[in-house]
């Protein structure tokens, strides 16, 4: 059928001039397209592929807006540390500094509670500090699960928008520590943000992990030298295990 472009009725092949209004038909539209003509393309085919590709872009949308959803999902956190466990931990800590400085072989053990009691007791001073910040990251607090291959690091942060919005965010470290080459290191694997885990690259790529934890583990460097002098780091599932052997 050969279109009218004046009033759309579709004339047989062979007409010059449209069969309802008169109008001379556009002859070029059924040449061969190597002579001038245009294409015919089928408009069945043409509005399928249309379908499909709008059902292509509206999966992705919904992927994308299933993984911002699942971005800002708030991990549960065990409960800040108890008085208990700070002041176990700051005696063990003491006991640890007096081993790695000394001439003779041992070990120490630490549970969760203890090593999170340690690590948040930094928050209170950088929370104080970023008071008045409207855009980045501000710690609330830091927990620590041991599991039998890796040690899981997370922390509860409130995100600020320019001041005029605010979100609770999760980010964990999934990870090993150890000494290696005369100096305690934390050996990341992978991470997550809310419920949603990344790969190692994505984790290294985006920063946003180191950001949320950079300032707290920058306030650690007199506890990280302590670890930089033991010979040793055991993980095991519900504690960790340091050992000292004189170098």
């Amino acid at each position: 059928m050969l279109p009218c472009q004046k009033c759309g009725y579709d004339n047989e092949l062979g007409r010059i001039f449209c069969h309802r209004c008169g109008q001379k038909l556009d002859l070029d539209s059924i040449k061969p397209v190597s002579r001038g003509g245009k294409s015919l393309k089928r408009k069945g085919k043409s509005t399928l592929g249309k379908l499909f590709l709008r059902g292509v872009e509206l999966m992705v949308l919904l992927v994308i807006l299933y993984m911002v959803y699942l971005m800002l999902q708030v991990v549960p956190s065990p409960g800040k540390p108890s008085e208990v466990d700070t002041a176990v931990v700051d005696k063990k800590w003491m006991a640890l500094e007096k081993l790695a400085g000394g001439k003779k072989a041992g070990f120490l053990e630490f549970s969760s509670a203890e090593v999170d009691a340690k690590v948040n007791a930094v928050l209170p001073s950088l929370k104080i500090e970023k008071k008045d910040m409207k855009w980045g990251f501000v710690p609330e607090q830091i927990w620590i699960k041991f599991t039998p291959v890796s040690v899981d690091m997370s922390i509860l942060a409130t995100m600020r928008l320019g001041g005029a919005l605010e979100k609770k965010v999760c980010f964990s470290y999934s990870g090993a520590p150890k000494i290696q080459d005369g100096g305690f290191k934390f050996e990341v694997k992978g991470g997550s943000v809310g419920k949603l885990n990344w790969p190692l690259g994505m984790v290294e790529t985006l920063g946003f992990h180191e950001r949320a934890f950079g300032e707290v583990f920058r306030r650690l460097t007199a506890e990280k030298e302590v670890l930089s002098q033991l010979s040793q780091i055991e993980i095991r599932a519900d504690r960790a295990i340091v050992y000292y052997q004189p170098r």
